[in-house]
C-alpha cells in the first residue's frame, strides 16, 4: 500500500535540465544523502530544488562533518 506513490531516479544532479524534467512544483520532499560534499558544483542542484519542490516542500541531506 501506498507504494506506487514513491519514485526514485538517479539523474546528474549538476544537470539542471535535466533535473527540470522531473517536473516543477511536483515534489513534497527531496533527500540528498552523503553527495553534496562530493559535486563539483551544487549550484544547479539548489536553482532547481526552488522550482522542483512544491509550497512548504522539504529538502533534507546529510554530509559529513570536518
Amino acid at each position: 500500500q501506498g507504494r506506487d506513490r514513491i519514485e526514485f531516479s538517479v539523474i546528474d544532479a549538476t544537470d539542471a535540465e535535466r533535473l527540470m524534467e522531473l517536473g516543477s512544483q511536483r515534489f513534497d520532499a527531496a533527500v540528498c544523502t552523503m553527495a553534496l560534499m562530493d559535486m563539483s558544483s551544487i549550484e544547479p542542484l539548489f536553482v532547481s530544488l526552488s522550482r522542483l519542490l512544491k509550497a512548504g516542500g522539504r529538502f533534507v541531506f546529510s554530509l559529513t562533518h570536518p
